[in-house]
Parts: structure tokens; C-alpha cells; sequence
């Protein structure tokens, strides 16, 4: 009789806590067979979220109730620095046991995380056919369909029958070797990708037919080399749940499946938001603290540099400052919101580039529009800044002065805040991390520039 699958338990903001006191009793009581019972109906990424919050101790234990299967989809849940504690533990055997269980992308993310000494070990141990493989996909640059492509797919001939290719499908599920069949792909005598059949119609059309006659043309194929960004962009526009992967004379070289792209979008996103604040794309919560101190320096220091910059231009409008106080404070509020306004351009500007709402065709426009917003922001905060300097203060010039400065820096930062993202990304330079810096720096200074330049040549009517 055949074993039910697990039922898994959803772990949510509501049961978490709850799930996590569980197991450190069970652990703490050691009724191993009430937490193999609860770790085995735990889906694997539910365990790999919770894993950080147990002591290491306690780790050792849950990870000795899993069974193999769970313990290897496990492992490709975890972050680089959880797994190689794990594996620092155990030795090349207990990791190659849990390898054999994945596909063949899983196998070489894996495998990128060991040193070279225990890959090569371990990529010897698989059958020669197997190893070519996972070595040909180790050499594909990291960030490009290649590496994230798998190699494990169903694909015949095109005068293959049905009938055949239903034995075919029937064996390579049996025997475990693809479990997330969707279509059968169809070659030619070069390999060369023809069609795809999909299992609707694998199973109602009649046995007698050739996987030629039934088959469809393929939708999209993409080459190894295409970014993993633009993998995701076709995954969203085309809906697709895979993709097949050819070289440049459409040579069959293997696909891309939904579950790896789910996870690069979301990895996408998670670094675009953590470079806006000049983070690195790996650190979280558990990152060691010399470790963020290390990847943070470099972004605090170019930010000291411009921030000194805009301070040295400060200094040239010393006696306007001298011979009226209240210049200081409201010089910091002209360039704050001119930071502020720059922050939210750029900010729909990256999130339009990563998702390509926005392309060169249409950037003219975009550069117009985030403009227009910020000037169209930059007069009604100046107006409302202007009206309560002049209840407070009483003198028309000063407000005119800080409504024009105000307005005019605004307006600079939304079209700042959309040009230098586009010019950023035409250098191949990520325009996440580089954008603040760069355009806060700017509408620092002209905001001081213009606000202060203004209020030196109107001091003798706002100094009174």
C-alpha cells in the first residue's frame, strides 16, 4: 500500500510562536517520536524560516528527524551561511545522499556553497553523463538563465507515438527522476527544440498519433546567457510555468520552471529595496554585526563625502547666514524635501526598470512626468512653507524666497531622481544602490544654492 504524503502544517504569524514553543519542548522533554511526527508534517521552506530562531543544539536535532527527501528540500531553502554550518557537520556522504534527491539546478546551488575540494568530490560520485551535466551548469555565470536552468526534462523525437511517450512519462515518474513534468518537449535529430506537448494533450489525443502531429510550436525559448531579470519579466508576461532553455541554433539545453523564478523575483525586489538604503543584498537580521559594518562602509563613506561637499558649499554664504539666523534651519528644509521628492522618483523609477514598465522608448515621458510632480509639489509646499515663515517672521521677501527655492528644487529632484536611475542603468550600473547618493548629493546642493544665493541678494530686505 502506497504512503499517504504529509499533510504539512501552514505556518503563519498566528501559530508561529506557538509551533516554535512545541518543538523546543519536545526537544527539551526528547519525545523524539512526537517531533519526528510534527518535524515530518512541516514543509520544508516553514522549517528553513524558523531555523535561525533554534540553538544550535536544537538544529542538530530536527535536522536528525527529517528524512532524506525533506532534509535535501530543505537545504535549498536555506541561506548560504545556515547551510555550510550544516555542512561543516556532516560529512560528503550524508550531502551527497541529500543531492540525489534534487534536480539538477538545486544540486549545482548547492553545490556553489561547498569549497571546490568537497564540489569536485562529490560531482565524481554521480555517473559520467550526470557529472558532465552539472559541471556545464556550474560554468554558467551566476544571475543568468543558466543558472537557474535544470537539465532534467522529458523530450522525444517527433515521430515518437504517444502511446511511447506515455510509457516514457510513466517510467521517469516511477523512477523518480522529474517530478514536475508540465510539457514533453519535442526534438528533432539534431535535438534541435521543435514543440512541446502538453499532458492535456499527451493524454486525450489518440496513442496512435506522432508527437509531430499533436505538438505546438514553442511560445518562448530564451539562451543561457539572458539575465535572470528578463527570465522573470517573460515568466510574467507570457504566464508561463516553464521555460524551455536552447542555445543559439535552438539546440535543447534544458528549462527554467516557475518555483526558481518565484524565488528570483522575490530576491530581486528584496535587493532592489535593500540597495536603495545602500545595504547589501545578502544581509538580514542574523548577518553578523562586522560583517554589515564591512558592506555598509563603503556606501556611509561616499555619503560622508557628498554630505561634506554640500557642507564646503555652505560655508560661501557665510555672512547672508551671520546677518540672518533663521536662514540656517530653512535652508535644511529646502533640501530635505528636495531629498525626499528625489527618494520617491527614484524609487518609482527603479521599481519601473526592474519590472520594464519603463524603457528607453518611453523615459522622455517619464523624465517629463516625475518633473512635472515635483514641481507641482515642490509649489504647494512651498506655498504652505512660505504662508507659516511669513505669520512667524512677517516679511513677504523671505517667503518669496523660500517658496521659490523650495519649488525650484523639487522640480530638480523629480527630474534628477528619473535621469540618473536611466543613465545609471545604461553604465550597467545598478541603479538601486548608486541613485541616492548621487541625486540627494544634487538636490542638496542646489537646494542650498539656490536658496541662500537668493537670500544674499535680497538680504537687505529680509535682514531687517
Amino acid at each position: 500500500m502506497r504512503e499517504k504524503a504529509p499533510r504539512y502544517i501552514y505556518i503563519s504569524d498566528d501559530n508561529r510562536e506557538q509551533v516554535i514553543r512545541i518543538l523546543k519542548k519536545l526537544i527539551f522533554q526528547r519525545r523524539t517520536k512526537w517531533l519526528s511526527a510534527l518535524v515530518s508534517n512541516i514543509f520544508p521552506a516553514s522549517l528553513a524560516m524558523l531555523w535561525p530562531i533554534f540553538s544550535e543544539h536544537e538544529q542538530e536535532i530536527i535536522l536528525g528527524e527529517m528524512s532524506p527527501e525533506q532534509s535535501a528540500l530543505f537545504l535549498t531553502e536555506l541561506d548560504d551561511d545556515d547551510r555550510s554550518e550544516i555542512f561543516k557537520s556532516k560529512n560528503t556522504q550524508w550531502i551527497l545522499d541529500r543531492l540525489e534527491e534534487l534536480d539538477s539546478d538545486d544540486i549545482v546551488d548547492i553545490l556553489k556553497s561547498l569549497n571546490e575540494q568537497e564540489a569536485n568530490f562529490i560531482i565524481r560520485k554521480f555517473d559520467k553523463e550526470y557529472s558532465e551535466k552539472i559541471k556545464k551548469l556550474l560554468n554558467y555565470k551566476e544571475g543568468t538563465a543558466g543558472s537557474l536552468m535544470t537539465t532534467d526534462f522529458l523530450a522525444v523525437r517527433e515521430n515518437t507515438k504517444l502511446e511511447t511517450i506515455i510509457r516514457q512519462f510513466r517510467r521517469a515518474i516511477e523512477t523518480e527522476k522529474l517530478d514536475d513534468i508540465h510539457f514533453i518537449y519535442v526534438v528533432d535529430k539534431q535535438f534541435k527544440l521543435t514543440g512541446y506537448i502538453p499532458l492535456r494533450v499527451l493524454i486525450l489525443q489518440p496513442p496512435e498519433k506522432t508527437a509531430f502531429e499533436v505538438m505546438k510550436p514553442p511560445i518562448v525559448t530564451v539562451t543561457p546567457d539572458i539575465d535572470q531579470e528578463e527570465v522573470g519579466r517573460i515568466f510574467r508576461d507570457y504566464d508561463l510555468i516553464t521555460l524551455p532553455v536552447v542555445n543559439e541554433d535552438d539546440t535543447m539545453l534544458g528549462r527554467i520552471t516557475i518555483d526558481d523564478v518565484v524565488d528570483v523575483l522575490s530576491d530581486e525586489a528584496s535587493e532592489d529595496l535593500l540597495h536603495l538604503g545602500g545595504v547589501h543584498g545578502d544581509e538580514d537580521v542574523t548577518t553578523p554585526a562586522l560583517t554589515s559594518v564591512r558592506r555598509r562602509m563603503p556606501w556611509l563613506a561616499i555619503n560622508l563625502s557628498m554630505q561634506a561637499l554640500s557642507a564646503w558649499i555652505v560655508t560661501f554664504f557665510e555672512p547672508a547666514l551671520s546677518s540672518l539666523v533663521l536662514l540656517a534651519p530653512l535652508m535644511t528644509i529646502v533640501s530635505g524635501q528636495g531629498g525626499n521628492t528625489a527618494v520617491q522618483s527614484i524609487s518609482v523609477i527603479v521599481r519601473s526598470l526592474a519590472t520594464g514598465a519603463l524603457q528607453y522608448a518611453n523615459a522622455f515621458h517619464a523624465v517629463l512626468r516625475q518633473a512635472l510632480i515635483g514641481g507641482i509639489a515642490g509649489v504647494l509646499n512651498g506655498i504652505f512653507i512660505g504662508v507659516l515663515v511669513y505669520l512667524y517672521k512677517g516679511n513677504i521677501v523671505l517667503s518669496l524666497v523660500l517658496f521659490s527655492a523650495m519649488t525650484a528644487n523639487m522640480l530638480l529632484a523629480g527630474f534628477a531622481g528619473t535621469l540618473v536611475p536611466l543613465t545609471l542603468k545604461k553604465m550597467k550600473i545598478d541603479p538601486a544602490l548608486a541613485s541616492g547618493p548621487l541625486v540627494t548629493t544634487m538636490t542638496d546642493i542646489f537646494g542650498f544654492t539656490s536658496f541662500l544665493g537668493l537670500a544674499t541678494l535680497l538680504l537687505q530686505y529680509i535682514a531687517v
